[in-house]
């Protein structure tokens, strides 16, 4: 098996644009304008936000880059399934949201469905005998458009149940764990077709992570535009192997770090994603969208 270790899988020379970034409207540690000062003291040139399913941090993020000279694609990650597995799906270059808007008005009802999945695990927590109440949860979101297991996980460290954001999954709330929540995801298709019917790419996020790896190939008998071939945690053998499906499907190399924040202890902004070549050779593929 290859090992895999952070940064392995980045693209040769300087990344240019970071193309999977998150913000505290979902599970981030900073404000949208906030991940675009990081981004532009990394020297990066392009990015996108990509908060877990909410397109809410776009509007701030958007005025932020213009302020820094950054290109900004506004982006979103869809919590999704295809047979049984879950996958997630980056859509970017969203076009400005409409009045009725289907994918705004979808969201609304995943947010729905996430607060309740919230509710669910404290409960849960609570019959296990932890000492957490709604009230420590919600200052761990405080004013996020989408909450969900990361929240519950600092909530559990930060009360000192855990001693580590990591343990809270691997002894709480991990899939298979006492006070884990089955997320309702909605389909794989349905997703993508969300981000076309705003003008966007749909690109299949860290196929390497998880079980998405073996529905990979599945995967790209729908209607597809890319495929994530650089993230942290992709090995290199892992990157040039997205790297071949991506040209003999025709479609477009994405990447990105993953970032969740400057308060987290994974601060990867900037050290995967495309290289400027690889950008360019995107741009010239959006036009042609």
């Amino acid at each position: 098996m290859t090992k895999r270790r952070r940064g392995f899988g980045r693209p040769k020379g300087p990344i240019y644009a970071d193309l999977h970034l998150h913000s505290n409207q979902s599970d981030g540690t900073d404000s949208p304008a906030e991940v675009v000062k990081r981004a532009a003291a990394k020297g990066l040139k392009a990015i996108a936000l990509t908060d877990h399913d909410t397109t809410a941090g776009n509007a701030e993020a958007q005025e932020a880059a213009v302020g820094e000279g950054i290109t900004f694609l506004p982006g979103v990650e869809v919590s999704a399934e295809f047979d049984l597995v879950e996958v997630h799906i980056l859509g970017l270059r969203l076009s400005p949201v409409q009045e009725n808007d289907e994918m705004e008005t979808r969201l609304a009802e995943v947010l729905e469905d996430r607060i309740t999945r919230t509710q669910l695990m404290i409960e849960k927590l609570i019959e296990l005998g932890v000492q957490i109440g709604e009230q420590d949860v919600a200052q761990e979101i405080a004013g996020a458009a989408s909450p969900g297991r990361l929240h519950v996980a600092r909530a559990l460290y930060r009360i000192g149940v855990t001693n580590s954001v990591q343990e809270a999954f691997t002894r709480f709330i991990g899939i298979g764990k006492p006070a884990y929540v089955q997320k309702n995801r909605m389909p794989a298709m349905e997703a993508i077709e969300l981000i076309h019917g705003r003008g966007g790419i749909a690109s299949i996020a860290h196929p390497g992570i998880g079980g998405v790896h073996k529905k990979l190939r599945g995967l790209l008998s729908l209607p597809l535009d890319a495929v994530e071939v650089w993230h942290p945690e992709h090995s290199v053998g892992q990157s040039a192997e997205y790297g071949i499906l991506v040209r003999e499907n025709g479609l477009i190399a994405t990447g990105g770090s993953d970032d969740h924040g400057s308060k987290t202890q994974r601060k990867y902004i900037g050290e995967t994603g495309l290289n400027e070549s690889a950008f360019q050779t995107l741009i010239a593929r959006l036009e042609q969208v």
